[in-house]
C-alpha cells in the first residue's frame, strides 16, 4: 500500500518498480498520488493467479486477462491511467478471463491499469497494471514455453494458463503459437500443457528450441 506522506504528498508523481528472480516489473510510472493512496499486490514468480502478472512487460497488444474466480459474472475495466478516467474497455464478462477484441494503441512501453469485481459488488477492491511493449515479428525467442509472451521470456504457471484458456475455456488467440508448441509437433494441444508441467514441476527436462 502506498499512501501520501510528508515527502510524497497528494498530487505528487510516484513510481513503483520491483524485480523477482532478475525479472523487472513496473507497476506505476510518474502517476499522481491520490489522497487515499493505492494498494497493489505482488506475487512470487510462478505463484501468480493473475494474468498479466502485475507490473509485467507484455509483448502483445491483445493480452489475455485472467483472475481467480468461483464463477459468475464480473465487471472488467481497462484504463490508460491509475484513476480510471481514461477507460478503454468496460464490460461484464462471465467467468475469470477476458481477451481484448481490438488491439491496444501502438505505443511502446505504455502502462495500462485494469480491475475486476463480482457483478453487483459496490466497489472495485483490486488494482493491477501491466506494460504493453511493442509486438515483435519473430515471437519465439530462444526456447519454447513463453506462451503468454511475457517480457524476458519468463516461463511459469501463467504460460500453462494461457494454453488452457486457448484450448478449453474462452478460446483466446495465442500471442505466439510457436512459443506454446512446447514439444514442437506442429500443434498446440494438451501435450504442450503436460510438457510445461514436466519442465516446471517434475523432471525439469529442457524445453525444445524455437523453430
Amino acid at each position: 500500500t502506498v499512501t501520501p506522506k510528508k515527502n510524497l504528498p497528494a498530487g505528487e508523481p510516484f513510481s513503483l518498480e520491483y524485480t523477482v528472480n532478475g525479472m523487472p516489473y513496473r507497476l506505476v510510472k510518474d502517476a499522481p498520488m491520490s489522497s487515499e493512496g493505492y494498494t497493489f499486490k505482488i506475487y512470487p514468480a510462478g505463484a501468480c493467479p493473475i494474468t498479466p502478472h502485475p507490473g509485467a512487460f507484455v509483448h502483445s497488444l491483445r493480452p489475455v486477462f485472467f483472475w481467480s474466480t468461483s464463477g459468475g459474472s464480473y465487471n472488467f475495466e481497462l484504463a490508460t491511467d491509475i484513476d480510471f478516467t481514461g477507460i478503454l474497455e468496460s464490460r461484464t464478462v462471465s467467468g475469470g478471463s477476458f481477451q481484448l477484441q481490438a488491439p491496444l494503441p501502438q505505443n511502446d512501453s505504455t502502462i495500462y491499469f485494469w480491475r475486476v469485481k463480482p457483478a453487483g459488488q459496490a466497489e472495485f477492491t483490486e488494482l493491477y497494471s501491466f506494460n504493453a511493449v511493442e509486438e515483435i515479428t519473430d515471437c519465439c525467442v530462444g526456447i519454447t514455453g513463453n506462451a503468454d509472451c511475457s517480457f524476458g521470456e519468463e516461463i511459469d504457471v501463467s504460460d500453462i494458463t494461457a494454453i488452457i484458456l486457448h484450448l478449453y475455456l474462452n478460446h483466446n488467440e495465442l500471442c505466439c503459437p510457436d512459443e506454446a508448441d512446447c514439444n514442437r509437433d506442429g500443434t498446440v494441444d494438451v501435450s504442450d500443457i503436460t510438457r510445461l508441467i514436466d519442465y516446471l514441476y517434475l523432471d525439469h527436462t529442457p524445453l525444445e528450441p524455437c523453430p
